[in-house]
């Protein structure tokens, strides 16, 4: 194996994401509480490569994952 170039020569880009969550509490009488939330993954659809392939040949910088898209949730909690 023979390096055509420096180690260190290549670097990914990097991966800006934009997560958002909003919650709500509502008291039931003493220490009991119901929690709505809502969670929005990745708000900007940032399509980025997570992992590059390197090695040459047909695959050279060949994604290998990118990050999932938009993705929203709901949910509700209980604390007791």
């Amino acid at each position: 194996r023979i390096l055509m170039e420096p180690i260190g020569a290549r670097k990914q880009d990097d991966i800006l994401i934009l997560d958002l969550r909003a919650e709500k509490f509502f008291n039931l009488g003493g220490v009991r509480r119901v929690g709505l939330f809502f969670d929005v993954y990745n708000i900007t659809n940032s399509k980025a490569q997570q992992n590059i392939t390197w090695n040459s040949g047909g695959s050279f910088e060949r994604p290998t994952s990118i990050v999932p898209p938009t993705i929203a949730r709901f949910g509700m909690k209980f604390d007791w």
